[in-house]
């Protein structure tokens, strides 16, 4: 994943989070992850782009915000 960091912008480190988090692409480590943090902080495109990158279809992604 080469070019995430070109296209997530100043959010090395929960990048590399999410990396270690999600693991290899067949072999996810967690079932779920919970993200939280202050809103409008970049949570959701983040790990959009990082699920994207994985090619992880979309209906494996519940975001809820609230």
């Amino acid at each position: 994943m080469p070019h995430l960091e070109n296209m997530v912008l100043c959010r090395e480190s929960q990048v590399s989070t999410l990396q270690s988090l999600f693991g290899e692409r067949h072999h996810f480590s967690f079932p779920s992850i919970f993200i939280y943090g202050h809103t409008a902080s970049g949570k959701t495109y983040v790990t959009q782009t990082l699920l994207k990158t994985l090619e992880v279809h979309e209906e494996m992604l519940r975001i809820c915000c609230h």
